[in-house]
């Protein structure tokens, strides 16, 4: 299956990079080095089996988070509790990021799309790695991805992330408004996004983006949040500097005087909890065997011959996380010194082997041929997969970076 996962589209690279210049995420120097990728002639083949697996897994997936915030909402409202119930409990408060804990709010409330990080085995099986329910920043890339594969004008399948998009933000606010408010710590991922914010004027719905910096007038921006939205948010940004305006935003979400198309819960992206989604059912084993790190919990998976993989419960990319094989100092130091703490803040999770992928890339010369490990990256929802992109790297640490390809899905 794995070598069948590409195929070629019909684009060169002075049109690729012409199209990334048009549409803003390149066009200036500062921008073509801050938002450099290796570009590819290639899409990720999706088959109408893997399209069935993913199917699978996404309803799977969404529906354990489901389970698993309906049951921070019972606990929130029940004492006394278990042992156990405590610990998961104390995980999800922990997991606020300053935005509302587990007993502030008033209903067990998803997200309506979740990003989900996946990587395939040596034989293509799908495995999820992370669940990351607070992030809606993929968005921007789903959009800039299948642009380039509309560059082919014989490719028209992909996963329609935008107009799925478009149509909840439609139910949500019926005047197809909606600010973005973009954080002062993610500016990165602005071009990405008004890439999307062009992409959804094309299903008429209107989304004004709006950066920290230009809210210092707080009572203002409320005031023209109400006048020119009805007083719709997409998502508080957990990383806001402006504590004034973090507080105005969640008090206006409490009295029912702001909506926000993202609930404002960044404690369902902790990767703390993985082992509970894991436990639900449905879930199969889609995502590896993973254990939170304590002193109150057994671990024996070192004792298997097995790669494994540390991840820090509140991190984002590749940041806190350890291959036991790729660094085995730094991985020892840090198992030994969270298994000794009272309160998990990391999981350990099997790592699942992975194959790194002959891949066809531009270069100065032409074209040419270099391997690449993939992440999988998709927007899951009630409905199903609705997004999919590719980030690959030469190495098994995947993440954005100049030496990275992004690739389009395709499907069969």
């Amino acid at each position: 299956m794995l070598s069948n996962q590409f195929c070629t589209l019909k684009i060169s690279k002075t049109q690729l990079e012409n199209h990334l210049k048009q549409i803003g995420y390149w066009g200036t120097p500062f921008l073509e080095k801050r938002n450099e990728f290796v570009l590819s002639p290639c899409g990720y083949l999706v088959s109408k089996k893997q399209q069935a697996e993913l199917e699978k897994i996404s309803k799977a997936i969404f529906s354990s988070l489901d389970s698993v915030a309906k049951k921070i909402h019972i606990l929130a409202e029940d004492t006394p509790l278990t042992r156990q119930d405590q610990e998961f409990f104390g995980i999800a408060t922990r997991g606020s990021k300053k935005l509302l804990v587990p007993s502030e709010t008033s209903d067990g409330e998803i997200p309506p799309m979740i990003k989900v990080d996946m990587v395939q085995d040596s034989e293509g099986n799908y495995f999820v790695v992370e669940v990351d329910a607070y992030n809606p920043r993929g968005l921007g890339f789903n959009a800039l991805l299948d642009s380039i594969a509309s560059l082919d004008p014989d490719q028209n399948k992909t996963c329609q992330t935008t107009s799925y998009l478009a149509n909840l933000l439609k139910k949500f606010n019926s005047n197809g408004k909606i600010f973005y408010l973009v954080s002062e710590h993610e500016r990165y991922y602005e071009p990405s996004f008004r890439i999307l914010q062009k992409a959804l004027l094309n299903f008429n719905v209107e989304m004004t983006l709006i950066r920290e910096n230009g809210c210092s007038d707080v009572s203002g921006f409320i005031e023209m949040l109400n006048n020119e939205t009805n007083g719709s948010l997409f998502m508080i940004p957990e990383s806001l500097d402006n504590k004034a305006l973090k507080t105005a935003l969640l008090e206006g979400y409490k009295n029912n005087t702001l909506k926000l198309f993202f609930p404002p819960k960044a404690y369902l992206g902790s990767k703390l909890l993985l082992p509970y989604l894991r436990e639900q059912n449905g879930v199969n084993g889609f995502i590896p065997l993973t254990k939170l790190m304590s002193k109150n919990h057994d671990i024996k998976m070192l004792e298997i011959d097995k790669k494994f993989v540390l991840k820090a419960g509140q991190s984002s990319g590749m940041k806190g996380v350890l291959f036991s094989d790729l660094n085995e100092e730094a991985f020892l130091k840090r198992f030994t010194q969270e298994k000794k703490k009272k309160r998990p803040s990391w999981v350990l999770q099997q790592h699942v082997p992975q194959t790194s992928l002959p891949l066809k890339v531009f270069n100065g010369k032409g074209e040419t041929f270099q391997n690449y490990y993939l992440r999988i990256i998709a927007q899951f929802s009630v409905d199903g997969l609705i997004g999919l992109d590719i980030t690959g790297r030469p190495d098994r640490m995947v993440h954005g970076a100049p030496d990275c390809v992004m690739l389009p899905a395709v499907l069969c």
